[in-house]
């Protein structure tokens, strides 16, 4: 029974994971992305722990990699593995789900939830465009300068915010209704289960 809830534990998390990285080849308007929600999802739900960073990163990474090499092929020198500055948004897709595995240890719920939806986007803008104003030698390295950085970003902020909300509540969401039909949901200390006042 533990072998079997490991499993279907695992191919469920990392089947919605893939799926809606996925739906990022089709629209990233404005960062409206799946990423970080992504990353709560695989921290809160995976039972075994190193799946939340593996799966979320690898199947950003894969994207990334076709996106790159494809969509964006023409603005490229040659097969592209990472893009400048890659560093920084993949800390900050690391950081989500270990920040989601200490908050949802004992319980999942909406309020936790909505909490790593909302500070999720502003741990991400906040990193990332810190370190594009640091590194990426586009904006002098002053105040005003990280000002102009930050404001300029503001558009994207808004995507990441509404796509971080709305992916979240699609991965949760479709993981409860899976939950609730299939084997899943048996009371276990292997299973944990899930949701509680939801």
């Amino acid at each position: 029974m533990k072998k079997r809830l490991i499993s279907l534990n695992f191919i469920t998390t990392s089947l919605l994971i893939v799926l809606v990285i996925s739906s990022r080849l089709l629209t990233s308007t404005y960062g409206f992305t799946p990423m970080l929600a992504a990353g709560i999802f695989g921290g809160a739900l995976f039972m075994k722990k190193k799946w939340a960073l593996i799966i979320p990163i690898a199947a950003i990474w894969l994207s990334d990699l076709f996106i790159n090499n494809t969509i964006y092929a023409h603005l490229n020198e040659g097969f592209v593995f990472f893009y400048p500055g890659w560093y920084w948004q993949y800390a900050v897709y690391a950081l989500i789900p270990l920040l989601s595995i200490v908050l949802f240890k004992d319980k999942i719920n909406l309020s936790k939830i909505a909490g790593m939806s909302v500070a999720s986007p502003v741990l991400f803008f906040t990193i990332t465009n810190f370190g594009a104003w640091l590194t990426s030698g586009l904006y002098p390295i002053t105040m005003e300068g990280l000002g102009t950085c930050f404001l300029l970003a503001l558009p994207f902020f808004k995507g990441y915010f509404i796509g971080t909300v709305v992916y979240s509540t699609v991965l949760f969401g479709t993981y409860y209704l899976i939950e609730q039909r299939s084997i899943l949901s048996v009371e276990s200390k292997f299973s944990k289960k899930l949701f509680s006042n939801i």
